[in-house]
C-alpha cells in the first residue's frame, strides 16, 4: 500500500476515535457538581474536580472572581488571588443563578512551613453527603394589611319593581276663570310730541277682570309693532294702562288700535 494511502487511513481512524470522546465531553448538560478542590500555593493555582460540562462558567472565592486557565468537563484550573491569606473560603462554580446551575464548597488555604522535615498539605477529602433537612421554623408574624384594591365594575341593572298604588288626592285648586273676552278699540290716531309721553287705557266689560293687554299700529290694514318705547300695567281690576314715550326731537303720529284680555273670576 502506498504511503499516502496509509496516512489517510490512519487519519480517518484517529478522527473516528477522537470525535465520540469529544462529543461525550461537550454533551454534558446536567447540574454543576463540585466534588473536590486542591490548592497549590506554590503555583498560585486551584484545581477543582467534579461535573461542569463545557459551557461558560464563573468561579468565585469569596468576593473575588477567579480567572479560569483550564476548563474540562470534569476539571477546572483557576488562578488564586495574589497574596491570599490562610483561612477557609467559600468557592462557587456557577453557570447561572438558577437551581442546579451552581455548586459551592469550603476550601481551607494553609501556608506550608519553612522548617525542614515538615510534610506538605494533604489532599482534601471528598465532600460528605448533605445532612438531613432541619425542622420547620416557627411561623412568622402576620404582615401589615395591604392597600385597598380598586373599585370593582358596576353591577348589572336590576329588574323594574312592581307599580305602586295611586297616591292620595291633592288639595282643591284655586278658582279658575271663565267668560274669556278680548276687547279691541277703534282705529285711533296716536300723536306723541317730541320727548313727550301719552297714556292710553283699555277697559274690560263689567263683571270681568283684566289679565293682559296689547297695542299695535295699523298701516293700510297691516298690524305692526309701535316703534317707540312703551310700558303697560293693570291700573284696576278691569283696566290696563299703556304709557308711550317719544325720545325723538320730532312729533310722532300714527294710527293704532289697543285692547285688553278679560275673563270673569269664579
Amino acid at each position: 500500500m502506498p504511503k499516502t494511502t496509509s496516512f489517510i487511513v490512519a487519519l480517518v481512524l484517529a478522527l473516528a476515535t477522537v470525535t465520540p470522546a469529544l462529543a461525550n465531553q461537550s454533551s454534558y448538560h446536567g447540574p454543576v457538581v463540585l466534588e473536590s478542590a486542591h490548592p497549590d500555593l506554590a503555583q498560585g493555582l486551584l484545581t477543582l474536580r467534579g461535573h461542569f460540562g463545557l459551557r461558560s462558567l464563573t468561579v468565585w472565592m469569596g468576593d473575588d472572581r477567579l480567572d479560569i486557565v483550564k476548563h474540562k468537563t470534569g476539571e477546572l484550573v483557576v488562578l488564586l488571588p495574589n497574596h491570599i491569606a490562610p483561612g477557609t473560603y467559600d468557592v462557587i462554580v456557577a453557570r447561572s443563578r438558577r437551581a442546579n446551575q451552581y455548586d459551592s464548597m469550603s476550601v481551607a488555604i494553609v501556608q506550608s512551613g519553612n522548617g525542614g522535615g515538615g510534610g506538605g498539605n494533604g489532599t482534601p477529602g471528598l465532600r460528605g453527603p448533605a445532612g438531613p433537612q432541619g425542622p420547620a421554623g416557627p411561623q412568622g408574624a402576620a404582615g401589615a394589611q395591604g392597600p385597598a384594591g380598586p373599585a370593582g365594575p358596576a353591577g348589572a341593572a336590576g329588574s323594574p319593581g312592581a307599580q305602586g298604588g295611586p297616591g292620595p288626592a291633592g288639595p282643591q285648586g284655586p278658582a279658575g276663570v271663565s267668560g274669556y273676552v278680548t276687547t279691541l278699540s277703534n282705529l285711533t290716531t296716536l300723536t306723541v310730541a317730541n320727548f313727550g309721553l301719552v297714556t292710553l287705557t283699555s277697559d274690560c266689560p263689567a263683571g270681568t277682570r283684566v289679565f293682559s293687554a296689547f297695542i299695535f299700529l295699523e298701516v293700510s290694514g297691516s298690524r305692526r309693532p309701535i316703534p317707540l318705547p312703551l310700558t303697560g300695567y293693570p291700573s284696576g281690576s278691569g283696566q290696563w294702562t299703556f304709557v308711550v314715550q317719544n325720545p325723538n326731537n320730532f312729533v310722532f303720529t300714527t294710527d293704532i288700535r289697543h285692547g285688553a284680555v278679560c275673563a270673569a273670576a269664579n
